[in-house]
Order: structure tokens, then C-alpha cells, then sequence
């Protein structure tokens, strides 16, 4: 008889973390982020090096397993914002190739992130 007890609780505590989200709770996450083009010219001067310059309509994808990118566009800032569902995201900047920034991104119901990439403007 002693080992009902344990039983009870040991189910009621397992089920604690077994809950879903309270109705009416936040089912999306947030990923912000700059996108910045580099070179900025073919010929830079020496001591005044370009950190990238903001990349106007810029198209980020973000790909959750086998379903259709979620997109995102820069605007005239290079700064942009979309709203996913949480999971575990492969990230790609169209067709161009990214320098620096994250290849996956995790976002999570009800929380910010921020997710800045540079990619190679092709200039030369």
C-alpha cells in the first residue's frame, strides 16, 4: 500500500511538463535581424574599411523540414521581421552567398530573436 502513493505522485508530476499552452498564449516567435552587403566597392581605402552596406529587398528564407520558406524582406534599412512558428529553421538569403550569420535559427513560442547575416555583394 505504501507504494501507491509514490505512484500517484510520480504520474502527477510527470504530467506538470506534459501541458500544453494555456489558451490564448503565444504560438509564435519573432526573428529580427539586419542584412548587410560587403564589398561596398571593388577598391576601399586603406584605413577607411566598409562594413557592409544595408541590403534593401532582400529576400530571407526560412525553411521548417519539408515545408514551403516562410520569407522575409529587407526594407530601404536592410532590417527586417517575420513571425514563425517555433521550431528549428534552415536559414538562406536567396540566391546570394552569405558571409556571416546563423545557417539554422530556433525560434520559440512567445520570444525574440535576432538573426543579422552579411553576404557577399559580388562586387570586384
Amino acid at each position: 500500500m505504501r507504494v501507491l502513493p509514490w505512484l500517484v505522485a510520480a504520474v502527477l508530476v510527470g504530467a506538470c511538463g506534459a501541458q500544453p499552452p494555456a489558451a490564448g498564449g503565444p504560438t509564435f516567435g519573432t526573428v529580427t535581424g539586419h542584412v548587410r552587403a560587403y564589398p561596398c566597392a571593388p577598391v576601399e581605402r586603406i584605413g577607411s574599411p566598409c562594413a557592409g552596406r544595408p541590403a534593401a529587398h532582400v529576400e530571407v528564407d526560412f525553411t521548417l523540414g519539408s515545408k514551403a520558406p516562410v520569407r522575409g524582406i529587407t526594407n530601404a534599412d536592410g532590417v527586417y521581421a517575420v513571425q514563425l512558428a517555433p521550431g528549428t529553421y534552415q536559414v538562406s538569403i536567396g540566391v546570394l552567398r552569405m558571409m556571416q550569420g546563423p545557417h539554422t535559427v530556433t525560434v520559440r513560442a512567445g520570444q525574440a530573436m535576432t538573426a543579422d547575416f552579411v553576404f557577399d555583394s559580388g562586387i570586384r
